[in-house]
């Protein structure tokens, strides 16, 4: 809900594409106007659908199109690898990734990620078993809710928008947070396949495999960050249990919480005022997405990225551009003490003059499924499930493609999730209604649609505090 809890409804008309006969422009009395046919009934569209239906379908076919582009990426790569074996140049990240299925041989590999790509068969995705954490896995299988494939469940949305084949919302939002769990799993091949390959040298200058007082090269941040090299600076602070100190923070509330940012266009003020909010209560910021280059153009006019602001950043070579929220000033500048003093004390051991930046980019939308594996080894380290995490997201935009399936995917894992309002999406209180409940209902997790900076900031602060509640820290 918006200010002061009262509904987003306005009296503005949504506009339908659906068939050939449109567009028709509904509004919430389901009256069409602007009718281009003169016989056409004055109180609703030609197909009956009301306003509800529209917005619901709109949305589904939204959630389709960012996942038919996460696919396209990862069937582009894993065609290359199997045509060409030889581009891959990592084969410590190969055998990373078939380790996971049982020291399969690298031919194997690509098949199994094609077939969970294009397959139209019944078994779960095999990237998704593979990767999600058990616990995790046996929720979404007991409420049937992992993806046999991408293209299964692509083509399942895409016949439920058919006309005559379904006019219930909930049938279209239920099949929208199985396309958002279907993208989680593909953007995994994607970026997992993608680090193959880059020689290791690229992909992370951290001196992977160096531990305790052997751990004497600066880590260089110029190419952001990913899950190795997050495991390979804390490699460095405890070398038998790499995730401990990172938990122990949890525990102290040094680091009170987790919030990813994902999106792709450029961050407005209600998202600049909720990303100082939350670094300023020691809530670390992971971020990946296009959004993360618009941070770069805060208070320095027209962006210094130029021709190469959409570029993967993680591939970036030169020196990482000084920014608002990407350097150490911004930790002194936004991040609270606590925090503060984490990335002061990560700096050190990564033979960094100053302190880590107090958001950590992750690089482009693909490149979420490596803040996923960051999260599940956490998840698997303490047992537990992710919604029990003090983790919570913010999807800046629920309008544009990618960002929008991932927000649903992260939904689907029971996070909470703040999305960015828009009324051509959101504009009817059965759809808000339905997305609220049946996000509780099937994951015990929440949808946040609040559009106040203030007081969506309480509302993510408030639902890690509930967490770190439930786990008595």
């Amino acid at each position: 809900m918006g200010k002061s809890g009262k509904s987003h409804c306005l009296s503005k008309s949504v506009s339908c594409y659906q068939c050939a006969w449109g567009p028709c422009q509904i509004t919430h009395d389901n009256r069409s106007f602007l009718s281009p046919l003169k016989h056409r009934e004055k109180t609703k569209p030609i197909c009956g659908d009301t306003i509800d239906t529209i917005l619901a379908r709109n949305l589904l076919s939204l959630l389709i199109k960012g996942t038919v582009s996460t696919a396209i990426c990862a069937k582009y790569i894993a065609g290359l690898l199997l045509a060409n074996s030889s581009l891959i140049k990592n084969e410590i990240k190969l055998q990373q990734i078939t380790k996971r299925f049982g020291e399969i041989d690298k031919k194997e590999l690509i098949l199994k990620a094609l077939y969970d790509i294009e397959n139209s068969g019944y078994n779960p995705m095999s990237f998704i078993s593979n990767y999600f954490p058990e616990l995790i896995r046996q929720d979404l299988m007991g409420i049937n809710m992992v993806p046999h494939s991408t293209s299964s469940e692509i083509l399942s949305a895409t016949h439920l928008l058919t006309m005559c084949i379904s006019s219930n919302p909930e049938d279209f939002l239920r099949q929208g947070f199985r396309l958002g769990l279907a993208n989680l799993g593909t953007m995994i091949i994607a970026s997992e396949l993608k680090d193959t390959l880059l020689p290791p040298s690229r992909l992370s200058k951290s001196g992977s495999g160096i531990s305790g007082n052997e751990a004497v090269r600066p880590i260089p941040f110029s190419a952001g960050f990913s899950f190795q090299k997050c495991l390979d600076i804390l490699n460095r602070l405890n070398s038998t249990d790499p995730l401990k100190p990172l938990l122990d923070w949890l525990v102290s509330c040094e680091i009170r919480g987790f919030a990813l940012l994902i999106g792709c266009t450029k961050l407005n003020e209600t998202y600049i005022s909720i990303i100082k909010e939350l670094l300023k209560k020691n809530i670390l910021i992971l971020t990946a997405g296009c959004n993360s280059y618009s941070c770069n153009e805060l208070e320095f006019g027209e962006s210094k990225f130029g021709e190469s602001r959409f570029s993967e950043s993680r591939f970036i070579e030169t020196k990482f551009i000084e920014t608002e929220f990407f350097n150490s000033d911004a930790t002194i500048k936004y991040a609270g003490r606590e925090l503060g003093n984490v990335l002061c004390n990560l700096s050190k051991v990564t033979n960094i003059e100053r302190a880590l930046p107090p958001i950590w980019h992750f690089g482009s939308m693909i490149d979420f499924a490596q803040i996923l594996n960051f999260l599940f080894a956490i998840s698997t380290r303490l047992q537990i499930r992710l919604k029990d995490i003090p983790i919570v997201a913010i999807v800046n935009e629920l309008g544009i493609e990618m960002p929008s399936a991932t927000g649903f995917g992260i939904l689907s894992l029971g996070i909470p999730v703040h999305f960015g309002f828009n009324e051509s999406i959101i504009n009817s209180d059965l759809i808000t209604t339905i997305l609220v409940q049946k996000t509780t209902e099937l994951f015990d997790g929440r949808i946040i649609l609040e559009t106040d900076p203030t007081q969506a900031a309480k509302l993510l602060i408030g639902s890690i505090d509930e967490k770190r509640m439930g786990l008595n820290i």
